[in-house]
């Protein structure tokens, strides 16, 4: 949905930008007093034109958490550093470069309870991109079997979308040029 709305935005930038083209700096030229006082209008011509172009996603990024429980914080330190292990082996199994695993620092807290337990729980929140669903359903079908893992969400994206989205603008102001020129034109 919000390529969606990105492209109308950039849409409507288009139709702007060519009001502004053919607006630019001709308000003064042309323009004669009258025996009135008031100036005449220099004549100026309106077009809208939209472009639209789907884009499948070429970037996949799995957002994860790593959650343990235990009343001894050193034994936590070495389950998570397990952990991390195996989702570093698995990516790197995959053929998954580290440069895109990203990794939060790691949190150990100690909740208060009624019980009066004394329990830390320890999080550390991982993101890793692949640049296909099926990389991204595999890793997902690895990370699973992992415990304390809980896969949060998979996002789609574009991985140039500023690119692309200014491709499409551009054409859209090409089409406009093109269409004004023909009106202009007669």
């Amino acid at each position: 949905m919000g390529n969606k709305v990105s492209i109308a935005a950039f849409i409507i930038l288009a139709f702007v930008c060519a009001m502004l083209v053919f607006n630019r700096g001709d308000s003064k030229k042309g323009i004669e007093p009258t025996a009135s006082g008031n100036a005449e209008k220099t004549p100026s011509i309106h077009v809208s034109v939209s472009e639209e172009k789907n884009f499948v996603a070429n970037e996949y990024r799995l957002v994860f958490n790593v959650e343990l429980y235990g009343k001894n914080k050193e034994k936590l330190f070495k389950d998570m550093d397990v952990r991390r292990s195996q989702i570093f082996e698995f990516a790197k199994s995959m053929g998954i470069s580290e440069e895109n695993v990203e990794q939060n620092s790691l949190q150990v807290e100690k909740p208060w309870n009624y019980l009066k337990t004394q329990k830390f729980v320890a999080r550390q929140n991982f993101k890793i991109s692949v640049s296909s669903k099926e990389s991204a359903d595999s890793l997902s079908e690895l990370l699973s079997v992992i415990p304390d893992v809980e896969i949060l969400q998979t996002n789609a994206l574009l991985k140039d979308e500023d690119s692309l989205q200014a491709a499409i603008v551009k054409k859209a102001c090409e089409k406009a040029l093109l269409q004004a020129d023909r009106y202009a034109e007669g």
